[in-house]
């Protein structure tokens, strides 16, 4: 019995808010007075509503702070991920979100004023609140299992007195790049007491002076922005409440991406997985994650179509208003096996004609799926003028179960994957298109299904829809659109009097059935693989399975076949020979011939 999302984020979300103007008027109107804290003091920054400045606040310099921050974060060639330590009234925050809004702004501080302003901030969908008076422990156990790309703190070590090192120390655990300002040595407001240690300590660190602003004290002074740039490469627990790890995780990161490395045992290969903007879901609750609200989080979940029992056991990543299920990285993993196998689970066919633009991406895709080293992947170079044999005999250096062949002449797709049947060591079959990708445990979850059900034939579930090459599965332009048809549960009869191609990009289907019905028609450019879906389900008795859940990502390539003139043609041709056969009711059936 499945689990529904509602019921899920039932037990997700213990508390609820009815509604976004009964907490507004719950907030208090101005940020609370807070001394001898490091969370903020009353009106110290500007306050800034959908990117414009609605109450001044008393510290100065803030758009010469805010442009140093900008130059680090314009660098990064990808989405990132921001924490604001002591975020008082989230200025910097605020404003960098709404130029960087592929990123995600973790804001964390007491004042509960500052939801007020995330409140209003409604035009933002890429920022966090964290409510909470952080402790060096908490800071510690952050940097043991969330890793970020820029870390400010700003005013804040000094405010732990005699436990500055301590601080500082955890602060320099969670991330890449870190910028600390700290009062200088000779402010009277602080003391001098810690202040010239802080300094000598940062120096020692090899932090490099970045800006230097007047402070807003009246002292004369003037205060400085430190930058410690390092690669924080180790995360140690898979999450906030998970132990520490003896295979520590490993991340690689550089201003175009960010990849996680978990090693697994001695007879895998370590699993990558990019690692995606935002904090665990599990890290949010933990420091009282306010912002998102938790109405937004559940809409955000709902949209995405989550059609899994096991959702409480998967990574779930807050980006801002966004809740992301994502699977678990370790299912991904492949083995070192260099040896070829006689049989397989399951061969995948794939036909090649002018595919480099994809060829690399879909290599790195497959290989990815958690039964790969289950599979054969059966390429078929069908007399591509392209180079992309290089690229294939790289990937069967490392898989033994890819298997190439180049032809001299195309014989188009049908004849193919005519071809690939015929040299398939499986008992079942699926086409693999290296313009679309699939969820990692596609293949899996749908060999399962036919394993568990003799009585079906071939089973198939629903595609993302997108019209950007080479995304994947997990990070793509989608939005959640799924195309319509392959939500469909299968029905023959409208399959050929309305057309439905409720088989899309990825189904799995038993190699007995071509033992039944014959091959693919190689004589049908475009559709003939809807020809052999209506044989074998109106000519034949075959049983074809619609799963739940969202599994494949189908690029609307312009250059498709299905694309092609021939599509209209194929398709009355195909509809009139059936039809007869249905109105006959199945009586002298013939087949089309392969």
């Amino acid at each position: 019995m499945k689990t529904s999302p509602l019921c899920i984020l039932a037990l997700l979300f213990q508390s609820s808010i009815s509604s976004i103007d009964t907490l507004l008027t719950s907030l208090p109107d101005k940020p609370t007075q807070i001394f001898h804290d490091y969370t903020g003091h009353a009106s110290y920054q500007d306050q800034i509503v959908n990117g414009k400045v609605i109450e001044h606040g008393r510290v100065t310099h803030l758009q010469e702070r805010y442009d140093a921050l900008n130059e680090i974060i314009k660098q990064y060639d990808r989405p990132i991920t921001v924490l604001d330590l002591g975020a008082a009234q989230g200025y910097y925050s605020f404003k960098l979100a709404h130029t960087y809004k592929n990123s995600t702004f973790i804001m964390v501080e007491e004042d509960p004023y500052l939801l007020k302003l995330c409140l209003l901030n409604d035009k933002l969908n890429n920022i966090i609140f964290l409510q909470k008076r952080i402790s060096i422990e908490e800071l510690r156990r952050l940097g043991e299992c969330e890793h970020f790309d820029v870390v400010i703190a700003f005013n804040i070590i000094h405010w732990a007195e005699e436990k500055w090192q301590e601080t500082t120390d955890a602060i320099l655990h969670l991330g890449d790049n870190i910028l600390i300002e700290t009062p200088p040595k000779g402010d009277k407001a602080f003391g001098e007491k810690y202040l010239g240690e802080i300094e000598n300590y940062l120096e020692n660190k090899k932090a490099s002076i970045i800006l230097q602003t007047p402070r807003h004290t009246g002292s004369g002074l003037h205060a400085n922005m430190y930058r410690i740039e390092q690669n924080k490469n180790l995360i140690k627990r898979a999450d906030w409440i998970s132990p520490i790890e003896e295979n520590t995780y490993y991340i690689t990161s550089s201003l175009k991406e960010k990849k996680l490395i978990i090693p697994v045992d001695e007879n895998s290969q370590p699993v990558e997985a990019p690692l995606t903007p935002g904090i665990n879901w599990l890290t949010f609750k933990s420091l009282n994650g306010v912002y998102p609200l938790q109405e937004t989080l559940e809409t955000s979940l709902i949209k995405q179509n989550v059609q899994t029992t096991n959702l409480l056991f998967s990574p779930i990543i807050v980006q801002g208003n966004t809740l992301l299920p994502l699977e678990n990285p370790l299912k991904r993993k492949t083995y070192k096996n260099k040896e070829k196998k006689d049989n397989y689970r399951l061969s995948i066919l794939t036909s090649l004609y002018k595919g480099q633009e994809f060829i690399e991406g879909f290599l790195a895709d497959i290989t990815q799926q958690t039964i790969f080293n289950e599979c054969e992947l059966i390429i078929i170079n069908a007399a591509s003028p392209e180079n992309e044999e290089t690229i294939i005999k790289k990937y069967m250096e490392t898989f033994p179960n890819i298997v190439y062949k180049k032809l001299e002449k195309d014989p188009g797709l049908f004849g193919v994957w005519n071809m690939g049947i015929k040299m398939a060591r499986s008992p079942y079959l699926t086409n693999a298109n290296v313009d679309d990708r699939l969820k990692h445990d596609c293949y899996e979850t749908h060999l399962h299904y036919l394993d568990e059900h003799q009585n079906i034939d071939l089973v198939y579930s629903a595609c993302y829809d997108t019209f950007k090459s080479n995304e994947t599965f997990e990070k793509n332009s989608s939005n959640g659109k799924i195309i319509p048809h392959t939500q469909l549960d299968f029905d023959r009869k409208k399959q050929l009097f309305n057309w439905i191609p409720y088989v899309n990009n990825h189904p799995i289907w038993r190699k007995s059935l071509h033992q039944k019905y014959g091959l693919f028609h190689e004589g049908f450019d475009a559709t003939g693989g809807m020809d052999f879906w209506i044989r074998a389900t109106i000519c034949g008795s075959a049983h074809f399975k619609r799963l739940p859940g969202v599994y494949g990502l189908f690029y609307r390539n312009p250059k498709a076949i299905s694309k092609r003139a021939t599509d209209k043609t194929e398709r009355n041709q195909i509809e009139n020979f059936y039809k007869k056969i249905w109105k006959e009711y199945y009586k002298n059936v013939e087949f089309l011939s392969a």
